[in-house]
């Protein structure tokens, strides 16, 4: 930071999530349920992250809530950079030819994709709804695509649960492209 100071260069900090507010990481659900030196560690990282961003020139975020929180925090300004579709994935999207598949069968998927079980906290706060949905519709089916512990109540309505591993990204977007509903719950 010293030398692009000496430099006269323009340094920005880039992040999509919270990670420089210690508050918000030591009060959510997700992060405690994780094994207690990543949790240590990542409590530990939120001040040097805090402190990155603050000798920059400025921030980018993702989001303009994002980039107030980040000015809150001491940033002399921030950019919003909103998420977009890489070439990747737009090409990969391009090849997908097949579908929804309840055109097909009748049934209706709801689909659910996590790469880590992290995602366990998130998905409680549709959980829920979800097994509601499941035994008052026989014809809706839950996909879960990759890593994630059910809750119990999954159970009672196992026969309406389809199971797909890990699977690379394009196949990812296949299976996806085969649901009729796409759900992203997130710890509030």
């Amino acid at each position: 930071f010293a030398e692009c100071k000496r430099l006269n260069i323009t340094t920005l900090w880039e992040v999509d999530d919270l990670i420089f507010d210690a508050e918000i990481l030591r009060n959510s659900k997700t992060l405690q349920a994780l094994d207690t030196a990543t949790y240590n560690g990542l409590l530990d990282g939120a001040h040097l992250y805090k402190s990155a961003m603050l000798q920059c020139s400025g921030a980018i975020a993702s989001t303009q809530h994002l980039a107030d929180e980040m000015v809150k925090a001491g940033a002399k300004y921030a950019y919003v950079v909103e998420n977009a579709l890489d070439p990747e994935t737009i090409t990969a999207a391009e090849s997908i030819t097949t579908g929804r598949k309840s055109l097909e069968d009748g049934i209706i998927r709801i689909g659910y994709g996590s790469g880590t079980t992290t995602h366990n906290i998130d998905f409680l706060e549709a959980a829920d709804a979800i097994v509601s949905v499941l035994r008052q519709n026989k014809n809706v089916h839950f996909r879960l695509i990759g890593n994630l512990d059910l809750p119990a109540s999954f159970k009672e309505v196992e026969a309406q649960v389809e199971y797909i591993d890990l699977c690379p990204y394009r196949d990812y977007l296949k299976v996806l492209a085969e649901c009729d509903i796409s759900l992203a719950p997130l710890e509030d």
